[in-house]
C-alpha cells in the first residue's frame, strides 16, 4: 500500500531585524515631525489671535505695531489681509498720519474694490490731508455702491463744506435727515452750514 506524503507547513516569513529597526524609526520620526508641526500650528494660530487682538487697540500705536506684525510676518488669506490694512489705516488716521493711511486703504481697495467701507475710510484720509475732490470722489464712490450709506453721505456733506460748497452740504445733510431724522448732530450742523453760507453771500455782496 502506498504510502501519501506528507504535507509539509508553509513556511512563515521571519521579517529581518534590519528592517523591523528601519520600520521603527520612520515611524518615529513622523511621530516626532507629526507633534513639531502641530506645536508650528499652534503657535502660529496663537500669535495671529495674539496680534489681532492687538491690533483692534482702540491704542494707535499698539494697534499699529500689532498690524504691522500680522502682515509683515505672516500669510494671509485676502479677507484676512483686507481687515488688517483697514485696522491699521484707521489707527494711523488715529494717530494724525494720512499718507501712510492712505496707502493702506489704497492696498485694500486693491483687493476688495467693490466694499464701500474702504472707499469711505480712504475719503476720510484725503479729507484729513487736505485733498477735498479725491475725498469727495471717493466718497461718491462709496454711495455709489451702497446709496443708504449714511456715514458716507455725512462725510461727504462735510467735504463739501470744507469746500464751501454749501448747498451741496446742506443737500446731503437733508438727505440723511430723511433716512435717519433721530440723529442730533446732523440737526445741528445743517443749520450751521446755512448761516455759513449766508455769511458769505452777504460777504460776496460786499
Amino acid at each position: 500500500m502506498a504510502v501519501k506524503p506528507k504535507r509539509s507547513a508553509p513556511k512563515r516569513m521571519k521579517l529581518e531585524l534590519p528592517q523591523v529597526t528601519r520600520t521603527r524609526g520612520i515611524l518615529v520620526a513622523w511621530t516626532a515631525f507629526s507633534a513639531t508641526l502641530a506645536a508650528v500650528v499652534l503657535l502660529w494660530v496663537y500669535m495671529i489671535f495674539r496680534n489681532d487682538s492687538l491690533c483692534r487697540s482702540k491704542d494707535p500705536a499698539v494697534a499699529i505695531n500689532g498690524c504691522s506684525l500680522i502682515l509683515d510676518a505672516f500669510v494671509l488669506l485676502d479677507g484676512r489681509r483686507v481687515l488688517a490694512l483697514d485696522h491699521r489705516a484707521q489707527a494711523y488716521l488715529a494717530a494724525n498720519l494720512p499718507d501712510q493711511a492712505l496707502a493702506d486703504w489704497s492696498a485694500a481697495l486693491v483687493i476688495r474694490p467693490a466694499n464701500p467701507v474702504l472707499w469711505l475710510g480712504r475719503g476720510r484720509a484725503y479729507q484729513r490731508a487736505g485733498q477735498f475732490d479725491l475725498a469727495i470722489r471717493d466718497f461718491n464712490k462709496a454711495i455709489v455702491l451702497q446709496p443708504d450709506f449714511i456715514d458716507a453721505r455725512l462725510a461727504r456733506g462735510a467735504a463739501f463744506a470744507d469746500k464751501s460748497l454749501f448747498e451741496e452740504a446742506i443737500g446731503d445733510y437733508s438727505n440723511v435727515l430723511e433716512h435717519w431724522p433721530q440723529d442730533a448732530a446732523t440737526w445741528r450742523a445743517r443749520p450751521d452750514f446755512r448761516s455759513r453760507r449766508r455769511h458769505r453771500s452777504g460777504a460776496a455782496g460786499l
